[in-house]
């Protein structure tokens, strides 16, 4: 049952961290079209300049090449977005070439959880700490039982004796006799130290015992190595969304400044006020920026979700899948 809950746990995990994937993948795709159109704009712009020998052979040379830069950047994302709709439809068991409609946004929550409670959380209900210690009692029972089973044990005899009749010429007798003149009743107390001279888990070849004793020291030493695996992984995953949630506003204001830029310089180009390289500068870096944020932001839902999975649980304590998203046009 429990096996059975994890599972179905996992599914969920694997199906809304799929959904994400696509929508990122999504949002990429769409960011290369922002860039591909206005790139299209400038070399069909520089294409009509030339006719009318405003501008030289190699600058219109330049925005056509930029052009077809873009032209494969989007090719490569859009296949991207459009393949990996399999994906989510082998989890959803929809039939493959299934087209999604993806409705709701990626929320941006930080969390509130500090490392001491997540690392508290982790010793107690991490899965590969549990089959640790597990592992580690079934060794001990195991080396218990062969330690007692290479053990003599003792053997109790009681000697109660019986009723003993004698017939004689002038009477009967009726006596009870534990031996011939004896009426006391013998507790005798043996030790049986009969052992296999030779041969597995003989007196001078204790092979099974060494085994057993032997596999409860490896089980405590991986016990002991994934105590200190969760510890590092933990830390280092804990560490990393820290780094994202600084990250994350830097960019989307990085992103709004980039497009206001970016706004000024397409405009100043087309009226021949700067040259095509500022263009086509202030174009990447706003594209490259909005890439970034995007990568982000789906970076920062696979660590929490992998935080919650180093501490045991579906998800980081305060959290639950209608906290991961919100209709699009939602603030």
């Amino acid at each position: 049952k429990e096996d059975l809950k994890t599972k179905r746990d996992q599914l969920e995990k694997d199906i809304i961290t799929t959904y994400f994937n696509l929508l990122t993948l999504k949002k990429l795709a769409k960011i290369s079209k922002k860039g591909l159109r206005f790139s299209s704009f400038i070399y069909r712009l520089n294409r009509e300049r030339l006719n009318f020998k405003k501008i030289t052979e190699q600058e219109f040379l330049e925005s056509r090449s930029h052009y077809l830069e873009l032209q494969e950047l989007f090719q490569e994302s859009f296949y991207k977005a459009r393949s990996f709709n399999n994906n989510l439809a082998s989890l959803l068991g929809d039939l493959p070439g299934t087209l999604y409609v993806l409705k709701s946004d990626l929320i941006f929550k930080k969390i509130d959880t500090p490392l001491e409670t997540a690392l508290k959380l982790s010793l107690g209900s991490n899965p590969d700490l549990r089959k640790a210690r597990s592992s580690l009692k079934n060794s001990q029972r195991e080396y218990e039982k062969s330690y007692r089973d290479n053990l003599p044990l003792p053997k109790i005899s009681l000697n109660l004796g019986s009723y003993h009749y004698f017939f004689g010429k002038k009477e009967s007798v009726m006596k009870f006799e534990t031996e011939s003149g004896n009426s006391n009743i013998d507790l005798v107390a043996t030790l049986n130290a009969s052992w296999s001279l030779l041969g597995e888990g003989g007196f001078f070849n204790q092979r099974t015992l060494k085994k057993k004793e032997l596999g409860q020291s490896v089980a405590y030493q991986k016990l002991k190595y994934q105590q200190k695996a969760l510890k590092r992984n933990l830390s280092i995953s804990y560490e990393r969304l820290l780094f994202l949630q600084k990250m994350i506003p830097l960019l989307k204001a990085q992103v709004k400044n980039c497009d206001k830029t970016f706004g000024e310089t397409l405009e100043n180009y087309r009226q021949g006020k700067t040259q095509l390289i500022q263009f086509k500068k202030s174009l990447d870096r706003l594209l490259s920026t909005q890439r970034k944020l995007e990568l982000y932001l789906n970076e920062h839902l696979q660590r929490k979700f992998n935080l919650a999975s180093l501490m045991g649980v579906p998800f980081i304590p305060g959290e639950n899948i209608s906290l991961l998203s919100k209709n699009k046009g939602e603030e």
